[in-house]
């Protein structure tokens, strides 16, 4: 996998690039240039769990020594199950013009043999508690509820009948009134449903009617079962994935479900409100990254580039048998807490519907969030850190706000709404941003690790053999092809995208066209190289 320099920490979240670049000035040095981000399989950050909750950095540290993980594998796994209790409880406004749901959608990814069910089973074990309490709790109302509704639906159908077939009108006019009222009744009824706090898949049809009964959804699982259904498991791939549910509920918008209403007046047409979809995965990277490159749809849309992503390291071969199991105290106060966040209230219903309540943040947390997001900007121009990785970039400000939500809620659990968030949680979100920049930069090579990265490959080979220090997109074009990485014109764009990127180059300032020694046609935009490039010869 890859994986950022150790100095990229810092760099990944800095800001500006350097404006300066004429050749021969000290603007153009070495110094000037960030370190070029390797092709190929190198070491990424580890997951820094000092800025968790507390309780939840208790219990990430614990269960990654007893189970001989990497700590990025618990923190994901608690940080999805955390995110599915607060899902639709509560929205997140960092400043009056802006809101967002609390939700999330992370994809954890590692190589079988590595304990991913003891971590995600651990982590999600006080959910699975609760949802069976409820059901028990709940089963004798529940039956209750369907046998009153059975019996309005049997008393509307005999009403109608009554109606169609009186004697006289009179007798049609009181069995027509009496229908209305029946109608209006089961119209009305509402059954409790069964608590589902997450299931492990679910097809996208299935998901509209969850959020149509519930409002959220959630899928937590430990391998790829739901990224393979929406590929076309049972359509060999024919058809595209139907994602609208999916990307509607990530932004915790209206989901509309069209269906034929049933002879009773049951189903039809229904909508879900403010409907939230949270996402939890934790598969293999082998069957999860071709999965995502099995149909455009993921990436085209966004889907892909909605996930928190994390690439841990393995540990297989490094575990120690002796290792201490997790202090008893420190599980259980995992489960007390996620207990109490799974007690806070749910949105209240009135006239209008529901009324989620809102999570405000402190001018000075959102004075934070504000610098973060105009350091940020640069680095998503097309010379900048993060131009590979636009569309993930442009989300992250949204990302943080639900971290940093999350945060509070975890430490303020009865309500968090009912304080702002302060500025000292958000700072401890934002210090979490470089470590999931390294993680997508990652994740999207590993995704995109096809003939065009590979030409890119040869591209920074030639700029190394050559010593270049500039050069031209038709001389770049002409290299790639000499070196057995023929392609299109398209091809060529994205291969500039990627050097780009990764910083191996960035575009050169714009000059008069420059023609070839026999006077011939221009030769295209200048690019400069990273002078770095020819220091670290093994970078690629």
């Amino acid at each position: 996998m890859l994986a950022i320099f150790k100095d990229d920490n810092q760099r990944l979240m800095a800001g500006v690039l350097p404006t300066d670049h004429r050749v021969g000035t000290r603007s153009a040095s070495v110094d000037n240039w960030p370190d070029p981000v390797p092709f190929g399989r190198v070491e990424v950050p580890s997951f820094p769990v000092q800025f968790l909750p507390a309780w939840m950095q208790r219990f990430v540290d614990a269960l990654a020594v007893q189970l001989q993980v990497a700590p990025d594998l618990v923190a994901m796994c608690a940080i999805s199950a955390a995110f599915t209790v607060c899902a639709r409880r509560f929205w997140i406004s960092p400043r009056p013009e802006w809101m967002v749901p609390a939700n999330i959608w992370t994809l954890t990814m590692l190589a079988s043999g590595n304990r991913k069910t003891a971590a995600f089973g651990a982590a999600i074990k006080p959910l699975e508690d609760f949802e069976a309490e409820r059901a028990e709790e709940l089963r004798e109302q529940i039956a209750a509820q369907h046998s009153q509704l059975r019996i309005l639906r049997f008393k509307l159908a005999r009403a109608e009948k009554a109606a169609a077939d009186a004697k006289s009108p009179e007798e049609g006019r009181v069995a027509a009134v009496e229908a209305e009222d029946l109608a209006r009744q089961v119209t009305a009824f509402r059954v409790t449903p069964f608590p589902r706090l997450f299931l492990s898949e679910m097809t996208s049809e299935g998901i509209e009617e969850l959020l149509a009964e519930q409002g959220k959804a959630a899928m937590l699982a430990d391998e790829s079962g739901l990224l393979g259904l929406l590929a076309g498991r049972y359509s060999a791939g024919k058809a595209p994935p139907n994602l609208d549910p999916y990307l509607v509920g990530y932004e915790g918008r209206t989901v509309r479900i069209g269906r034929m209403k049933q002879m009773d007046g049951s189903g039809g047409g229904r909508f879900a409100k403010a409907a939230v979809v949270t996402l939890g995965l934790v598969p293999q990277p082998d069957v999860a990254l071709p999965l995502l490159r099995s149909s455009s749809a993921f990436l085209d849309t966004g889907f892909a580039w909605r996930f928190l992503f994390s690439m841990p390291h393995s540990t297989v071969g490094h575990q120690n048998p002796r290792a201490v199991a997790a202090p008893r105290e420190v599980i259980e106060e995992y489960g007390k807490m996620m207990r109490e966040m799974l007690a806070m209230p749910e949105p209240a219903h009135d006239a209008d519907g529901e009324t989620i309540p809102v999570l405000h943040a402190t001018l000075e947390a959102n004075e934070a969030l504000l610098t973060f997001e105009e350091s940020l900007q640069p680095q998503l121009r097309p010379d900048g850190d993060l131009a590979c990785l636009g569309s993930w970039g442009n989300k992250l400000p949204a990302q943080i706000v639900r971290l940093a939500g999350l945060f509070h809620a975890a430490e303020h659990r009865r309500e968090p709404w009912a304080r702002p968030l302060a500025l000292e949680t958000m700072q401890r979100a934002l210090k979490l941003a470089p470590y999931f920049v390294a993680h997508a930069k990652a994740a999207r090579l590993e995704m995109h690790l096809d003939a065009n990265t590979k030409r890119a490959m040869r591209a920074v080979d030639w700029m190394r053999r050559t010593k270049a220090q500039r050069f031209s997109k038709a001389e770049l074009h002409v290299a790639i092809a000499k070196n057995g990485g023929e392609g299109t014109a398209k091809d060529l764009d994205r291969v500039i995208e990627e050097l780009v990127g990764f910083s191996f180059i960035r575009a050169a300032p714009t000059e008069p066209a420059r023609q070839d020694k026999k006077g011939g046609r221009p030769k295209g935009p200048g690019y400069m190289v990273n002078p770095k490039i020819h220091e670290v010869p093994d970078a690629s």
